[in-house]
């Protein structure tokens, strides 16, 4: 039977479950009840010295990310869950102060700034009715803050267990998605914490690591991104007898994928359309119907002239008089049901007209060289289209053999007379694949930042890093933008990050991390493995010797998958 959240953060939340009930698993360590509540206890006395209304809660852990959670709540506080661990947007929302005590921007605790979070305009709850505020993925935009009340979340838990609850049973849930969104946050955490399934207590860094489970039935929560990249090499055999449902959200899945899943999975992918402002909206199982079905509670109507999609219910926050307008378009094809067709947010002024990206994103996908294509209006060039491209591999063999210019024309000459002179792309960029956040959505911010060197990053983002006691060993957690510069043109439609890049980032926080390197002398037995690719998270390892002036390192993702490695050879100053 389905718990209100409001059961977990009263003070009769220890005896919701027994303490041997199993919550979740740290690879095959079972974690109880009990911990939970020694851990929720934990952070109720580390926030209660916050004099704060609202606490960011960041945490890789889904067990103690809902123990943070819990706390907060019980003390009456809104938690605010970042949608980035990039620091640029975590300063927004901790303030420099409070960034400044931060040294690992995936698992914090800390005091939030005052926030102004979208609201639905008539909305009558109280800032006490608060649950947390939440950030939407910023595909058409700066992300943007979004509140939501304990009513709402209720709501959509709901509706998940109404829908999939006898699908799921008892199978523990594992997400490949990031729980910091209205999307994994109530799929892959909240509904099974209140339904007493188990989960994952990390998020799946790899799809190969889903063989590796310690229950024989799993409800995967994933998105077309991963799905569109399933491992070949692993027990599908085994993996479909066990398997009790998966979803997928943050786009439409390709119906190419979609087979795949079917044919792996041995079941139909549950696609979930949907906001962070409005949670879950429709479903549909595309191989058998490719329209969207209105989940339950939730009432949709399209406006006549902008054909802009409406909806009604109280995961929205909305009232009988008071819709919400989505910025996408639908056709409605039976009750309830629509197709989608396009994005209204993607209407742009270029010179004095307006033009369409998602209709020269559709003209640029129908080529047969094309995989994927998104466009992006370019303020700081003129306000003139730039295009982004995946190619096919018969379309990144062309790029190879006949370079980038001549690819160019053969795109644009695709456009025909479809578009005026004016709205054609005036610059391109070629990769191996979007670059997307967790969500599996395309950050308008990272195709922008593509077309202006100047902008592009030299560095990774560093997500974490630790120095061991003796100060000779560190290790560094960063995360390999998809705009960084030293992608153009190695190699187009296929970047890899070079071998010098990587030996300069070891050499950077080496010389950010221990005292006197020396001066430099040598390279010696360096190995180049496993590519790392743009959006890959690796692993930085150092190891100082100051006795032979040597500099140890290991870029890998785990131990058993390094990309590089090596040693550096110094001698000293004086020398």
């Amino acid at each position: 039977m389905l718990k209100s959240l409001s059961l977990f953060y009263g003070e009769s939340a220890t005896s919701i479950y027994r303490d041997k009930h199993i919550v979740g698993y740290r690879g095959n360590e079972a974690i109880c009840w009990q911990f939970v509540c020694e851990r929720q206890k934990y952070w109720l006395q580390y926030i209660a010295q916050m004099p704060v209304p609202a606490v960011a809660v960041q945490q890789s852990s889904g067990i103690e990310f809902v123990a943070a959670l819990l706390a907060t709540w019980q003390l009456g506080k809104i938690a605010v869950v970042p949608g980035s661990t990039r620091r640029s947007q975590l300063n927004s929302i901790l303030g420099e102060n409070a960034m400044s005590k931060v040294h690992d921007c995936e698992n914090f605790v800390a005091p939030a700034l005052s926030l102004t979070p979208i609201t639905n305009q008539n909305a009558t709850h109280s800032p006490a009715d608060l649950a947390l505020i939440i950030y939407t993925s910023g595909s058409s935009g700066a992300p943007q803050a979004c509140d939501k009340t304990f009513i709402q979340l209720d709501a959509e838990l709901l509706i998940l267990e109404q829908c999939w609850g006898d699908t799921v049973a008892d199978s523990l849930f594992l997400s490949s998605v990031s729980r910091h969104h209205m999307y994994g946050l109530p799929f892959s955490l909240l509904w099974p914490l209140c339904r007493g399934n188990a989960f994952v207590d990390k998020s799946l860094p790899y799809m190969e690591s889903i063989d590796q489970l310690p229950s024989p039935s799993f409800t995967l929560i994933t998105s077309p991104v991963q799905l569109a990249n399933l491992p070949p090499a692993l027990d599908w055999r085994y993996l479909a007898q066990h398997c009790a449902a998966v979803f997928s959200a943050g786009a439409p899945l390709d119906e190419a994928a979609a087979k795949d899943s079917l044919e792996k999975f041995g079941l139909q992918v549950n696609e979930i359309y949907g906001s962070t402002e409005t949670g879950a909206i429709a479903q549909r199982q595309q191989l058998l119907s490719p329209a969207w079905q209105c989940l339950p509670e939730t009432e949709m109507r399209i406006d006549p002239t902008s054909r802009q999609i409406e909806i009604n219910s109280v995961a929205a926050g909305t009232t009988d008089t008071n819709w919400l307008a989505l910025s996408d378009k639908a056709e409605e094809v039976g009750p309830q049901q629509f197709m989608l067709k396009g994005r209204s947010d993607q209407i742009v002024k270029v010179g004095a007209k307006r033009v369409s990206l998602s209709h020269i994103n559709a003209l640029l996908a129908s080529h047969p060289l094309v995989r994927e294509a998104r466009t992006v209006i370019l303020n700081e060039r003129k306000s003139r289209i730039g295009a982004v491209l995946c190619l096919t591999p018969d379309g990144n063999r062309l790029l190879t053999d006949q370079g980038r210019n001549a690819t160019n024309k053969m795109l644009s000459h695709h456009l025909g007379d479809e578009l005026e002179s004016i709205a054609r792309p005036r610059y391109w960029r070629y990769l191996s694949s979007m670059p997307s956040n967790t969500q599996g959505k395309v950050p308008r911010k990272l195709l922008e930042e593509l077309f202006y060197s100047e902008h592009q990053p030299r560095l990774p983002e560093l997500v974490s890093s630790s120095l061991d006691s003796d100060g000779q060993e560190a290790s560094f957690t960063i995360f390999v933008p998809h705009q960084l510069r030293y992608f153009n043109g190695h190699f187009p439609g296929n970047a890899v990050l070079p071998g010098v890049v990587q030996l300069s980032w070891v050499l950077h926080f080496a010389q950010q991390t221990f005292q006197k390197l020396g001066i430099f002398q040598r390279l010696e037995v360096i190995k180049f493995q496993q590519v790392i690719r743009p959006g890959d998270t690796v692993r930085l390892k150092l190891r100082w010797d100051p006795h032979k002036y040597y500099l140890q390192f290991v870029f890998d993702t785990d131990s058993e998958s390094t990309h590089s490695s090596g040693r550096i050879g110094f001698k000293p100053h004086d020398e």
